[in-house]
């Protein structure tokens, strides 16, 4: 079957949208021509390798619309959770600071050198690059410390990036090795903020060069060849050959889509858009028809970066979010469990290690952690492991344990001396506990496994606390309305100051306080949001409606909202663009942000060219990033000052160059 690649406008193919989550893999196929989704799908998310939960969801999709595919995007939380687990290949860095001077103190990365070709702010060359020590460097980094890329930063780079270029293909021609540049990264000055991006950026990209290598085979294997885009953390789209080089740019991904899908299916200029899933809630917020955005780059595993990404809140809680007595107090979350609805339904012998627990009800009152059940995945990875967690993975060979149950089987004293975690890190083992999803069974509310089970469960923690077992679900659904509540008014609150410094003031917490007992407060406060919360996830519905009521406004869950990142990854839009600065010494006009260029005695000569470069960069990069016959706009701002003397004094022209656009699809 022949095929061409066409706009998005004469197209009719079908869509494929994916997006590989914390907790579950969502699938849609939506028709381009009737703006629709023609099918959905779920799957648990296979962690150790996306590509099992992608193909897991793809059996439940007709092979028949399946076809029809002519575009394949995809989201996903892979470049996050990298980055935040401290995966990713050994980066060495290579900078070139200001006046060759550089605490290596601020660095978060080893091995890291200070080389030659050093530039003035304005991006003229003080001092050129030593291509020898370019390479005696990294064959020593490569030698004693296993380097397997580098990332190259310079001061003044964003200005004239002729320096990072001369080294990469220094290091390319010598080492063989993949290179990030900073200035390909990020217009923004501070090189040091843009090393950092550089280096996570040539750490996780084998992570997204192994999934989609592995997605394109999957596809592959079930006839479709259609382009592959991916959803960058702005929410824009970018090109699988683009992603493998700008991996940095898919964190977020996942809650970019979401936000866009929510866009989609509501069509609203203005919303506050919270994404409850299994593992997390994320908040974020849609103005004037836009998706809000960091523009001053985002922080990621405490490390700040250029990375523009979505504006967004996230807090360890959703469905799946262990709930634990603590205390004597309910505790829900961060950390995510399996429902031990789910678990029951797939692995009857679960009741085995309930039965442990319950003969042991005095142990766990204060504390009900060690009653969390741990079980094997079907993942199997060749580490190295010592006899205590040999040992541990033989005993679930055979059934699920609670901890305390292994401790005791271990000849361990207490269940926090059973070290898990490294299998857990790995996915060899998984953690079952009551959750929402649970309590939301036993409301009846929803009935996807064992109800019973978690009835059982839910009774024992209910008893534990002197409640009922309806007291108890109340209990728990309200503490988690409220934890939801605080964190959209953080969000709402942080353009205006550090949203959780309302964590340590007493009398914030007091006033919330009084907020959320609302009538049953000597002290009645109401707070009122003017734009809609939209709800997009699949506990949503049952989670999200309660929050909304105090801020008195409209709660909306559309239709399909549990599939809506995978929605949004598939309808989002390719946007690129690039800024260059022309300016003026000593009667000589430069453009900033342009490899070697030369200046101009004549302001006219100096906007042509810089116009001609920028347009032919711009649409390089969207070529590059997957679309077709780019339309370039550009955008010019005149800079001006005042002196002394009330006398306009030139400062510089900034010229933008964008493109938005579908991107590319396939057509039968």
């Amino acid at each position: 079957m022949n095929k061409t690649i066409q706009s998005y406008e004469s197209q009719t193919a079908a869509g494929l949208g994916i997006d590989a989550g914390g907790t579950y893999t969502d699938i849609v196929v939506f028709s381009f021509r009737e703006n629709r989704i023609l099918a959905k799908s779920k799957a648990l998310t296979t962690k150790w390798d996306f590509t099992e939960g992608i193909e897991a969801a793809l059996d439940k999709i007709d092979s028949g619309l399946l076809c029809d595919v002519g575009l394949v995007s995809v989201s996903t939380t892979l470049a996050t959770n990298a980055i935040v687990e401290g995966h990713g290949q050994k980066v060495g860095l290579l900078l070139m600071p200001a006046y060759s001077r550089f605490d290596d103190l601020e660095l978060f990365n080893r091995p890291a050198a200070v080389v030659k070709g050093q530039m003035e702010i304005d991006g003229s060359v003080v001092e050129p690059v030593d291509p020898d020590e370019i390479a005696r460097t990294a064959e020593d980094m490569i030698k004693t410390h296993d380097v397997k890329a580098f990332a190259v930063s310079g001061f003044g780079a964003t200005i004239n990036p002729s320096h990072e270029i001369e080294v990469m293909k220094i290091l390319r021609s010598r080492t063989g090795l993949g290179v990030t540049c900073g200035h390909e990264l990020s217009q923004m000055l501070n090189f040091k903020t843009r090393a950092a991006t550089a280096v996570l950026n040539a750490r996780i990209i084998p992570y997204v060069e192994n999934l989609f290598a592995n997605l394109e085979s999957a596809l592959a294997g079930r006839n479709i060849n259609a382009p592959i885009m991916v959803v960058k953390g702005d929410g824009s789209l970018m090109s699988v050959e683009m992603a493998k080089e700008r991996s940095v740019e898919t964190v977020f991904s996942g809650p970019a889509a979401s936000v866009a899908g929510a866009k989609k299916l509501t069509g609203l200029k203005d919303a506050l858009v919270v994404d409850i899933g299994g593992t997390t809630t994320d908040t974020a917020a849609i103005k004037d028809g836009k998706i809000e955005v960091c523009d001053e780059g985002n922080i990621v595993a405490n490390v700040h970066t250029h990375v523009k990404a979505l504006n967004m809140r996230t807090k360890g809680l959703g469905g799946d979010s262990a709930i634990n007595i603590l205390e004597r107090k309910i505790a829900i979350g961060p950390m995510r469990a399996t429902p031990v609805s789910f678990l029951a339904a797939r692995t009857p012998e679960v009741s085995r290690a309930l039965d442990y627990i319950f003969r042991q009800k005095e142990l766990y009152s204060n504390d009900t952690r060690a009653m969390q059940i741990l079980f094997l995945t079907s993942h199997r990875e060749d580490i190295a492991l010592s006899d205590l967690e040999k040992n541990i993975i033989e005993l679930l060979k055979n059934r699920p344990h609670c901890l305390d149950e292994l401790a005791a089987k271990l000849d361990r004293k207490h269940w926090s001396f059973i070290p898990y975690r490294n299998l857990f890190m790995h996915n060899i083992v998984s953690v079952a506990a009551l959750t929402p999803t649970d309590i939301l069974h036993v409301q009846g509310k929803i009935r996807l496994w064992d109800s019973h089970t978690a009835d059982i469960l839910c009774r024992f923690y209910a008893d534990m606390m002197n409640l009922t077992c309806s007291e108890f679900c109340d209990s728990v659904l309200g503490s988690f309305t409220s934890s939801i509540a605080v964190e959209l008014l953080k969000k709402l609150m942080d353009n205006t100051l550090e949203p959780d410094s309302i964590d340590t003031s007493g009398a914030a917490q007091a006033i919330i306080g009084k907020w959320l007992a609302g009538a049953e407060s000597e002290l009645s406060i109401n707070m009122n949001l003017s734009s809609p919360i939209v709800g997009i996830g699949a506990p949503t519905g049952r989670l999200l409606p309660d929050a909304a009521k105090l801020f008195n406004t409209d709660c909306i869950i559309p239709p399909d909202a549990d599939v809506a990142n995978a929605l949004g990854a598939i309808t989002s839009s390719v946007s690129v663009s690039k800024t260059v600065k022309i300016t003026a010494r000593e009667d000589v006009f430069y453009i900033e942000g342009i490899p070697d260029c030369p200046g101009f005695e004549d302001y006219a000569e100096a906007r042509k060219h810089a116009l001609e470069k920028l347009v032919e960069i711009v649409n390089e990069l969207a070529h590059k990033s997957g679309t077709l016959n780019p339309e370039v706009e550009t955008s010019e701002i005149e800079k001006t000052a005042k002196n002394k003397y009330g006398t306009d004094v030139y400062l510089g022209t900034l010229i933008t160059a964008t493109v938005t656009g579908r991107p590319a699809v396939m057509q039968a």
